[in-house]
């Protein structure tokens, strides 16, 4: 992912935690992966975020990144992308 890539990745978690009560706290990068430090309501349940964050964004890069069927499941630049 570029920093392009990455800094809309950024926004997206940004505004779909707003609406599940979870704030970022530190977004850093590296080559093909990132570290999210995030600050959550008692009541949030993680994982459902983390499932909705994953299939928002994967529909989002498949969208406007992903040019061929040929290169399903994998970045532009033929890295995978994992989420944690």
């Amino acid at each position: 992912m570029n920093l392009v890539n990455k800094e809309k990745a950024k926004q997206m978690f940004i505004d779909i935690g707003s609406k599940y009560h979870i704030t970022l706290i530190e977004w850093n990068h590296d080559q093909d992966h990132v570290h999210v430090l995030s600050k959550a309501h008692p009541k949030t349940e993680p994982s459902k975020f983390i499932n909705y964050y994953k299939i928002y964004s994967s529909r989002i890069i498949n969208k406007n990144f992903l040019t061929s069927k040929s290169n399903c499941g994998r970045s532009p630049s033929g890295l995978e992308v994992f989420v944690f």
